[in-house]
This record gives structure tokens, C-alpha cells and sequence, in this order.
């Protein structure tokens, strides 16, 4: 089985899947992540939070 760990995280990820917490802080988390019998250690960095409008462009005919 595939899965990943970090404090970022609302629980373990499963097969590349995470959901992050919607109280977690900006900033860089430790993420470490297992496949069969191999450890990987990573990070992974949660921005500080945009509502939808926020993120679309001013200009939508630019591209």
C-alpha cells in the first residue's frame, strides 16, 4: 500500500490522495510517504488561503 503522513494532513493520504486541514498554517510540513517496504521524506508547503474569486485572473480574455 501507498501512503503519506504529515501534520498538514487530515489524516493519512492513500495512493497520492491528501486532503490538508483547514486549520493548518502556512507553512512548510514534513510529509514522509511509504510504498511497500521504501521511505520518502518530502515537504509539502500550504499558502496562506484565497477564496475562488481571488484566485481567477482580472483580465479572462488573456491567456
Amino acid at each position: 500500500m501507498r501512503s503519506a503522513t504529515s501534520a498538514a494532513f487530515t489524516g493519512r493520504a492513500v495512493d497520492g490522495a491528501a486532503t490538508v486541514r483547514p486549520n493548518a498554517e502556512p507553512r512548510t510540513y514534513a510529509v514522509v510517504a511509504y510504498c511497500g517496504s521504501r521511505k520518502v521524506t518530502g515537504e509539502v508547503r500550504v499558502a496562506e488561503r484565497h477564496g475562488w474569486p481571488d484566485l481567477l485572473p482580472a483580465d479572462r480574455n488573456v491567456r
